[in-house]
């Protein structure tokens, strides 16, 4: 949802970012996806509780771009499309692109880079990502010991 141009939800839509509960890392080109949309302390809340975002706090803070009732969904979604679609398609594939280069006009380092990858490994290397994985598959709740 993060990538997405445009959200439309109902009020039964609902958004979480759960590694934190699983004990893995993330990305960092995800990681700024959440900061790029959210800002940094709203990108961090869902991080770190890992807790669903119901969807009017979802609109309220910028995940979602349009809240509407459950039976106005399609109706609604479709005519957005045809009213986009209905503009220069040339002019919106220049904007998009535009959007994109400015939305990832953050610099890193390679030395930052390089610090960062060596945060996930040691995330992956741990006894917290093992954990995370198992407790998953086998359908209960993770014991993290934070190593």
């Amino acid at each position: 949802v993060m990538t997405c141009d445009l959200v439309v939800g109902d009020e039964t839509s609902s958004f979480a970012i759960t590694p934190a509960k699983l004990g893995l890392p993330y990305n960092p080109t995800g990681i700024l996806h959440f900061i790029n949309r959210l800002g940094l302390n709203i990108a961090k809340e869902m991080f770190f509780t890992a807790d669903p975002v119901p969807a009017e706090r979802a609109e309220r803070i910028g995940i979602i771009n349009h809240l509407v009732p459950a039976e106005q969904l399609m109706d609604f979604t479709l005519d957005l499309a045809r009213r986009i679609a209905s503009r220069s398609t040339l002019a919106i594939s220049v904007i998009k692109e535009q959007f994109r280069i400015l939305a990832g006009a953050h610099a890193i380092s390679p030395d930052a880079y390089e610090r960062i990858q060596g945060l996930r490994r040691h995330v992956y290397d741990s006894h917290d990502y093992e954990e995370g994985v198992s407790a998953f598959l086998e359908k209960r709740t993770p014991v993290f010991k934070g190593e």
